[in-house]
């Protein structure tokens, strides 16, 4: 008898660590229902890609008010004409993502228009994790709330919203998409108060994916990076920021530890880092500074201590991960120089062991379909 099949919905750029391991502990978390699940690319028209591009440029300068994110983009595009070096960096960072992808993930491209067709082959489809239903985008994709398949398909494994609240313009459409999901499930607290006030509905907040996977799960797949220190500050740094810049200078002088950054094209050395080897220099690491969702979960899950950039602090997906593991005391402004190496992650860890059942009841009853014990990643 062959096993049933579930497509996979969520994005799908290279190049974002964090992604890559949503996408894979999404995978390893269905196959302990034996489904068999492909990833789909989404390809729309380059006319209609360009537009929406530009759309989206639009978007975060006037609405949605993201400046220095916008000049990153800029520099970091300028960067990849004019300087060969990182150029060629990124090529093969790019290509370190797409063979985990071949190898961990599975993935298949399919233009949007034939998604209709394809579905009929599935049993179901899956959309998430990670900000697959953010409005921080300048259009809410109809394809991230599984528009193409039919209803009792559905499944939304920890979307996430990534905001506080959803812009006014953006309320009706998002709700007629959410309302038609007979299972709901997001991974912040804060999307689930946003879709209780849209939609009358309660969603199931639930643990992103990556963390349902144990640590023998993550080190099975990690690639061991050579001829790194002994001990290292890792910086996996997204939005740079000066004050962020002085905590990183401040802790490595005084503590003789040198600095290992993924996220730094002047870090040439390590700069094309793959996802296997990233989880390498995580676990490895004596201390990671970041101001990333997922750097913060794949530090916790290997136990290793943390710093968090303050510019993080009312962000609705740290707020979520404080709430349920009081990591308040990790944020840069609030740490004490004597406790910047020392955190108790007993009590985290037995509350991830907990908080992954719910994950796994969520699916039960929206695949109909129990799962037994020895299959669980607990």
């Amino acid at each position: 008898m062959s096993k049933k099949k579930i497509g996979i919905i969520t994005l799908t750029g290279y190049g974002n660590y964090g992604q890559k391991f949503q996408n894979y502990a999404v995978k390893k978390i269905l196959s302990a229902f034996d489904f068999d699940s492909i990833t789909f690319i989404v390809r729309e028209p380059k006319s209609i890609e360009l537009i929406y591009n530009l759309n989206k440029l639009f978007h975060d300068i006037f609405f949605n008010k993201r400046w220095k994110m916008v000049g990153r983009y800029v520099k970091s595009k300028f960067n990849a004409v004019v300087k060969k070096d990182i150029n060629l960096k990124n090529n093969k960072k790019n290509n370190k993502f797409k063979n985990f992808c071949k190898k961990y993930i599975g993935e298949s491209c399919i233009y949007y228009k034939k998604l209709p067709i394809i579905a009929k082959e599935f049993d179901y489809f899956v959309t998430g994790s990670d900000q697959v239903w953010s409005p921080r985008s300048c259009r809410l994709d109809s394809t991230m709330f599984l528009r193409f398949v039919d209803k009792e398909k559905r499944i939304p494994l920890s979307p996430s919203l990534g905001v506080n609240k959803i812009p006014y313009y953006k309320k009706k459409v998002f709700k007629k998409y959410i309302s038609d999901f007979k299972h709901l499930s997001v991974r912040e607290y804060e999307g689930a108060k946003i879709i209780k006030e849209l939609t009358g509905k309660e969603a199931n907040v639930l643990l992103d994916p990556t963390l349902s996977l144990s640590r023998a799960d993550w080190s099975e797949i990690s690639t061991k990076v050579k001829n790194k220190p002994k001990k290292y500050i890792l910086v996996y740094v997204l939005r740079s920021y000066p004050e962020c810049k002085n905590i990183i200078k401040d802790i490595s002088n005084k503590y003789g530890l040198p600095v290992i950054n993924v996220t730094d094209y002047e870090d040439f050395e390590r700069y094309d880092i793959g996802p296997s080897e990233f989880i390498d220099l995580i676990k490895s690491a004596r201390l990671v500074v970041t101001d990333s969702y997922h750097g913060t979960i794949f530090s916790m899950i290997y136990s290793i201590p943390f710093v968090i950039s303050d510019n993080m602090i009312n962000d609705s997906r740290f707020k979520s991960l404080e709430k349920e593991f009081e990591i308040r005391d990790r944020f840069a402004k609030n740490i004490l120089d004597n406790d910047i190496f020392s955190f108790d992650f007993r009590n985290i860890s037995e509350k991830i062991k907990n908080k992954k059942i719910k994950t796994y009841k969520f699916l039960e009853e929206a695949l109909g379909k129990n799962v037994s014990k020895s299959k669980k990643t607990v």
